[in-house]
């Protein structure tokens, strides 16, 4: 639970970590699960999903003009090497390509819960990042 404003409370799902901590699940991920978390679910997170559901979804709007799928909680942007990633509240985020061995944990203290303009630059750094770093740029 968390305050908002008045004396209403909200409940949402959410996972409250550090930057490293975060980026270690991220790992995690990347690296197959490692005995912890099954392969298969998270095979199925990079593989599963379905574009056309997600262009006729109300979320659509809130990653406009991207190739996205969306399964168990994770947006992923449909490329060559799929990267898959979360979105937090105020600029947190985390990046996965598990193909390329490529994880980001990105933390802020935007103004704005969910700034779309934002959101929409930070994944473009992302990926520009995930490509400078793995030479695929």
């Amino acid at each position: 639970m968390s305050p908002s404003t008045g004396s209403a409370r909200r409940a949402a799902p959410a996972a409250s970590a550090p930057p490293r901590d975060l980026a270690r699940i991220g790992l995690l991920f990347a690296e197959g699960g490692n005995g912890i978390v099954p392969g298969a679910w998270l095979d199925d997170i990079i593989a599963g999903g379905s574009r056309d559901a997600w262009d006729a979804s109300d979320g659509a709007e809130k990653l406009p003009g991207l190739p996205i799928r969306y399964r168990s909680f994770w947006y992923v942007l449909d490329r060559p090497s799929p990267l898959a990633f979360c979105i937090g509240v105020y600029g947190q985020a985390m990046y996965v390509d598990r193909e390329r061995g490529f994880v980001m944990a990105k933390f802020s203290s935007q103004d704005l819960p969910l700034d779309l303009e934002r959101k929409m630059l930070t994944i473009r750094a992302a990926e520009a990042v995930r490509d400078f770093l793995t030479g695929a740029g």
